[in-house]
């Protein structure tokens, strides 16, 4: 089973950068067979103990700038890209493999998941806008941006998350191990800033960090499907759409999608999400000219 995790992650990821530790994707690709053993023990060892080496916990954050013609001053204007242990991320292949089942989730989320991108998203929401309009009924929509949700999530919360679903003891140990003893080091002009220690967010790069944040954010469809606000094609909730982090709300009616902006942001605030409300936005498609009322 290691071997052939270790060729499919190596294999999706040629030609990156080289860790902290120097080791490169090609370094394990093209390494001796029996270093399938001794990783088979690694993580055996690891599992037992609930135990994590230091080079799995460490990552080095390069800023990148985001716009060459912007202003260069601006902290803003950076993303933080995390250089993390190759082998910690084929450890979390293997997590992923063992434990898949037990995190779950919804239909609704089209992030982060094999086959399914942002296409079948597109593919729902203009399957719903025109279903509606060819009823005669206006779609009201609200688009909500989540202010840095990948780096604002809060880690007891998410552990509390992983327990609720059943996960292995096991597995819970391992990730609470993990996750707290997480450090990182700036590198700006071949220069390392001070050791600081990392209390929020998911780790950078990391497959198993997508299907946690999934796990993550889940209350928020969750509440709304509940709720039965939004649109629905027959019995089909389809009341809301997400693509990882971004949120797109559907509804036949104004205070319906007040309702639910309203359970959004109850559900954000439980879960330490928050919305940025300049870059969020409201519209509305269909046929008939109402007044368009303000939707706060």
């Amino acid at each position: 089973m290691l071997r052939k995790l270790k060729k499919l992650y190596i294999n999706s990821k040629k030609n990156k950068s080289a860790d902290h530790n120097g080791i490169m994707s090609e370094h394990i690709l093209y390494s001796h067979p029996s270093v399938v053993i001794h990783l088979k023990h690694l993580f055996t060892f690891m599992m037992g103990h609930s135990y994590v080496p230091d080079s799995f916990t460490h990552g080095i954050i390069i800023p990148i700038i985001k716009d060459k013609r912007g202003d260069p001053t601006n902290v803003q204007n950076y993303r933080p890209i995390t250089l993390s242990s190759i082998v910690s991320k084929i450890f979390e292949y293997y997590l992923l493999d063992k434990y898949s089942s037990f995190m779950p989730s919804d239909d609704l989320q089209f992030g982060f998941k094999h086959k399914i991108g942002c296409p079948n998203a597109i593919f729902l929401l203009r399957r719903v806008i025109e279903h509606f309009n060819d009823k005669g009924s206006n779609i009201y929509i609200a688009s909500l941006d989540a202010v840095k949700a990948f780096y604002r999530i809060n880690h007891c919360t998410l552990f509390s998350t992983i327990i609720k679903h059943g996960l292995p003891k096991c597995f819970v140990d391992i990730l609470i191990n993990w996750y707290s003893r997480l450090t990182v080091n700036i590198r700006w002009n071949n220069c390392l800033s001070s050791e600081l220690c990392v209390f929020s967010g998911v780790r950078q790069g990391g497959d198993l960090s997508s299907v946690l944040f999934n796990m993550y954010i889940n209350p928020i469809i969750t509440s709304l499907k509940s709720s039965g606000l939004g649109c629905h094609l027959k019995r089909l909730y389809v009341g809301c759409i997400l693509y990882a982090d971004d949120i797109i709300l559907l509804s036949a009616s104004v205070l319906s999608l007040q309702k639910m902006l309203n359970i959004c942001n109850h559900v954000g605030n439980n879960i330490g999400v928050a919305f940025n409300a300049i870059k969020s936005k409201c519209l509305y498609i269909g046929p008939n000219l109402h007044i368009v009322y303000r939707v706060l």
